[in-house]
C-alpha cells in the first residue's frame, strides 16, 4: 500500500509541476488562476508529502533498544556457563540424535482481556534443566509482563491481538532461537525489522565480548504481514568455541 502511495505522490508532483510550467511558458493563465489551482486539494503537494512522511516514520533508537531488553547475548552467556558447570559435575551428556525444543506464546486481544500465556511444545532432554532455564531468561513477556514489552503492538483501529511467541531448539547441529511478534501494520513490521538488522550489525561491530559478537552476527529480522520474526542460529562450532573460551563473556 505504501509503495503505491509513493508512486501516486510522484505522479501528482510531476503532473502538477508540468502543468504549472506549461501554463506559465504559454502565458495562457493568469497568476490568480495558477494560485487557485496550486491550492486545491488535488494538487496540495505539502499535504501529500506530509502524509507520506507519517506513513514512512521509522522506529527511533529507543524503540529499537526495547528489543535488546530480551537479553539474547546475556542469556546465551549464562547458558554456556550452565553447560560448563554440568561438565565439571560430569553431567554434560547430549546424544547425537537428541533434539530439545520448547515454545510458548503470550497474547492480549483487548484492553479488557487478561494476557494469555500458552506453552505450545516441549520435548525432553538430558539437558532439559539448563535449556528450560535459557528459555525462561529469554521469555521477556513472562519476565516483565506483556503490557511492559513495548515493541509488541497491535493496530489501534482493529481487533488484532498483541502477540509474542518464543521458540527454542537445541540439537547437535545448532542452537536456534526465534521470536515472533506483532506490530501495528505490515509497513511498521517491515520498518522495525530493517531497524533491528541495522542495530544487530552495529552491536556486532562494537562488541567487546565474544559471545555478543557471535550472537548478533547470527541474528536476523524479517517481516511478514504485520509480524516480525527475529531468528538467532548459533552452529555448534560457534557454541564449542564459546564453551572453550573462559573470556567469552
Amino acid at each position: 500500500m505504501s509503495g503505491s502511495r509513493k508512486n501516486y505522490n510522484s505522479i501528482v508532483f510531476l503532473t502538477t509541476l508540468g502543468v504549472y510550467l506549461g501554463l506559465v511558458l504559454a502565458g495562457g493563465a493568469a497568476p490568480s488562476v495558477l494560485a487557485q489551482a496550486a491550492t486545491t486539494r488535488d494538487f496540495d503537494i505539502k499535504t501529500e508529502f506530509v502524509l507520506e512522511d507519517d506513513l514512512d516514520k521509522k522506529p527511533d533508537d529507543q524503540e529499537t533498544d526495547a528489543f535488546l531488553e530480551t537479553g539474547l547475548d546475556r542469556a546465551i552467556a549464562d547458558f554456556i556457563e550452565d553447560l560448563r558447570r554440568l561438565k565439571r559435575e560430569g553431567k554434560y551428556k547430549f546424544r547425537a540424535n537428541e533434539v530439545f525444543s520448547t515454545s510458548c506464546a503470550h497474547s492480549r486481544c483487548s484492553a479488557d482481556d487478561a494476557a494469555a500465556s500458552i506453552a505450545t511444545e516441549r520435548s525432553e532432554s538430558r539437558l532439559a534443566d539448563v535449556l528450560d532455564a535459557l528459555h525462561s531468561r529469554l521469555d521477556i513477556a513472562d519476565r516483565k509482563g506483556l503490557d511492559a514489552v513495548s515493541f509488541v503492538r497491535s493496530s489501534p483501529d482493529s481487533k488484532t491481538c498483541r502477540d509474542i511467541g518464543l521458540a527454542l531448539k537445541f540439537s547437535k547441529k545448532e542452537l536456534s532461537i526465534e521470536y515472533r511478534f506483532t506490530r501495528e501494520s505490515e509497513r511498521s513490521a517491515y520498518l522495525y525489522a530493517e531497524s533491528l538488522n541495522r542495530r544487530f550489525a552495529a552491536e556486532t561491530a562494537a562488541a567487546r565480548q565474544l559471545v555478543t559478537r557471535h550472537v548478533y552476527a547470527r541474528t536476523r529480522a524479517t517481516a511478514e504481514n504485520n509480524q516480525v520474526f527475529v531468528v538467532t542460529r548459533l552452529p555448534r562450532a560457534a557454541l564449542d568455541e564459546l564453551f572453550a573460551r573462559t573470556d567469552a563473556r
